[in-house]
């Protein structure tokens, strides 16, 4: 599928309900006949792909999505590289484009190869600069904001993560309740004789609801923080950093998580900043992998998960 024209058509529509929009995404990857279960997982992914990236937020709770405000923003070791994020409307693709005919910006276009099974993102678009000067004419010339350093910004506001509000125990003559194991990564069915801390999975009405148990209260959660709430305070390692091999260059470098721990979208989007791109996925151990992250910022994320960054030796 042609994921730019997705994206101009998302962001004109501008706002929705996310239920309608996984149906429509189905439908442009051009299945031709009911979605089936692994594409509607590449549709979930690639639209955790997009906030990774700010061209999307998303309310998982209320089912609602809207188109990112453009924005053109600093990276940090960019090479003289800003990165344009955010929704990207015809009218933003017709500015670049006559200002890159008139030779008014210098762009780089960079797509990323799907892996199989996954579905093809939208391109990140670089803009050639030399000075501050020339990011603050662009932005005018193609009427968005220029803020720099953005991941700076929302590292800087990354908040402790805490549990949700007090919710009741799950039903246990529901459906299965499930356990979370931070050894294992997975849920496995609860054994209601040995009930204790920790995260907790129980399908209602057709949706996934997640439940923190702390000492003998309750509280609602989502997956990606709960997974981390519940193993705070465990040597788990889930998210680790390695610095770049290139002589002073070692403040900088590669972010891992494991599968199965995904980040909030608040982090993720920090680390997606970074870049402009969203995460690779390790082929072998499905891990994800986050480029061009300053040690600080992963230092910065890890903390506010509750969790310490794992520091990892360079590769050889």
């Amino acid at each position: 599928m042609d994921a730019d024209v997705l994206l101009n058509w998302i962001s004109e529509v501008e706002r929705g309900s996310l239920r309608r929009l996984r149906d429509q995404v189905c439908w442009f990857a051009g299945s031709g006949s009911a979605p089936d279960r692994r594409l509607r997982q590449a549709v979930g992914r690639w639209i955790r792909d997009n906030v990774t990236v700010g061209r999307l937020d998303v309310n998982w709770e209320v089912d609602t999505w809207e188109a990112a405000d453009p924005i053109l923003t600093t990276i940090p070791s960019g090479d003289g590289y800003a990165v344009l994020v955010g929704g990207r409307t015809m009218k933003l693709d017709r500015l670049l484009g006559d200002a890159a005919d008139r030779s008014d910006i210098f762009r780089r276009t960079v797509s990323a190869v799907p892996r199989s099974g996954d579905l093809e993102t939208p391109s990140s678009i670089f803009i050639e600069y030399l000075s501050i000067y020339d990011l603050e004419a662009a932005s005018s010339m193609l009427d968005v904001q220029f803020i720099p350093q953005v991941y700076q910004l929302l590292a800087d506001h990354l908040a402790p993560l805490k549990p949700g509000p007090p919710c009741p125990p799950p039903v246990r003559s529901g459906a299965p309740i499930e356990r979370w194991s931070p050894a294992k990564r997975a849920f496995s069915v609860d054994d209601p004789t040995r009930t204790g801390s920790g995260l907790y999975r129980q399908e209602v009405n057709g949706r996934a609801l997640y439940s923190l148990l702390v000492g003998n209260k309750w509280f609602r959660t989502s997956y990606s923080e709960g997974v981390y709430l519940s193993s705070t305070g465990m040597s788990m390692d889930f998210v680790r950093w390695r610095p770049e091999s290139k002589v002073g260059r070692d403040w900088i470098g590669r972010v891992y998580v494991d599968s199965g721990v995904p980040l909030p979208d608040s982090h993720r989007r920090v680390l997606g900043m970074c870049s402009g791109l969203s995460p690779s996925i390790s082929e072998y151990s499905e891990n994800a992998i986050y480029e061009n992250i300053p040690r600080d910022i992963a230092e910065k994320v890890t903390e506010s998960l509750g969790h310490r960054l794992k520091i990892m030796s360079v590769a050889n």
